[in-house]
């Protein structure tokens, strides 16, 4: 048996070595997934600060395009292509509440409501990829069903 192992033991070291790159390149990219699923995390909780109230007057509205712009590379890498437009549609509608047609606006449901869908798509896309956090995706879609009335 010895010098079995004697004789093998330069195709035996190579098996190891191939193993043990293998299990090295499954837990970094393990550890790279789970890096996108927190980053994903935090720009969700951020937008989350960001946007909790509705916009009232034309400052708030600056301030969340500023936020925007400025975080667009964080939304451009962490979302996936068909998920980008759900940033966009939120940019442009915030856009167009900086000189809203009805002067009224703030005091219609429906306005706020478009403004909370299209947080909660936004939210929901960055909770919701593959390798993310899914139980997240139940919790929203309840939340999306509450009333956001003013305070």
């Amino acid at each position: 048996m010895l010098s079995f192992l004697q004789e093998n033991a330069e195709w035996m070291c190579a098996i190891a070595i191939t193993i043990f790159t293998v299990v090295q390149c499954w837990i970094s990219h393990a550890q790279y997934r789970q890096e996108l699923r927190f980053r994903r995390l935090d720009l969700a909780n951020e937008l989350d600060k960001v946007f909790s109230h509705f916009v009232y007057k034309k400052e708030d509205c600056v301030k969340r395009i500023d936020w925007l712009m400025e975080n667009q590379v964080n939304f451009m890498f962490l979302l996936k292509k068909n998920e980008q437009k759900l940033y966009w549609q939120l940019y442009e509608y915030i856009d167009s509440l900086q000189n809203p047609k009805d002067p009224d606006y703030w005091e219609k449901r429906e306005y706020r409501e478009k403004y909370y869908e299209y947080l909660i798509q936004l939210d929901s896309a960055l909770a919701s990829a593959k390798y993310g956090i899914e139980q997240h995706k139940n919790r929203l879609k309840k939340h999306k069903n509450k009333d956001h009335s003013l305070k």
